[in-house]
């Protein structure tokens, strides 16, 4: 069983990856770059401002910062105990495979993955109410997601249960900031 699901998740991988092509490689090289994303770090910052206040909105901000560091610490943690090859790295698959980008750390779970869950999720949750399309900033993770599949660095299901735990950690630290946040 375990094998099937394997096949399945190289398989997937290796398709998801071949719709690609040159055009495209650029932007997708930019948008996994985690700086990439700094102005929509810089427009929630104002965001969280104009809701809340300056002091609640450093109060989420650093919330952010240390719940990323966290999943970060145990990813590199999972990472570094399971020691799943990166498909990129993979003698058996990669001569399927454009690489683009040779990470050479473990695939198993995603970073990108589990952090911007993280981070879309809460944000989410701690602006649905005042913000019509707070659901907008599920594009983040997925475009993010995406990003280490077309690359090649990780498996779908890295990414998967990277959002898993990413969205996990979001409502812990939800339910904990709500009381300090009054939301």
């Amino acid at each position: 069983m375990l094998e099937k699901l394997i096949r399945l998740d190289t398989e997937l991988l290796i398709f998801l990856h071949n719709l690609g092509n040159r055009c495209w490689d650029g932007f997708w090289l930019f948008v996994t770059e985690p700086m990439s994303w700094s102005p929509l770090l810089l427009l929630l910052t104002v965001l969280f401002i104009k809701i809340f206040n300056r002091r609640k909105a450093l109060f989420i901000l650093l919330t952010i910062g240390f719940g990323a560091f966290s999943i970060l610490h145990l990813v590199n943690f999972i990472k570094n105990t399971v020691e799943r090859l990166r498909p990129v790295n993979d003698r058996l698959i990669n001569y399927h495979l454009r690489i683009l980008s040779s990470p050479s750390d473990f695939s198993f779970l995603s970073g990108h993955a589990a952090v911007s869950c993280f981070v879309g999720l809460f944000v989410y949750l701690l602006c649905r109410k005042q913000v019509k399309y707070a659901w907008l900033i599920f594009l983040f993770p997925t475009v993010f997601s995406y990003s280490r599949l077309y690359l090649a660095v990780h498996y779908p299901s890295d990414i998967f249960t990277g959002a898993i735990l990413g969205g996990g950690v979001a409502v812990l630290f939800y339910k904990i900031s709500k009381r300090f946040l009054f939301v």
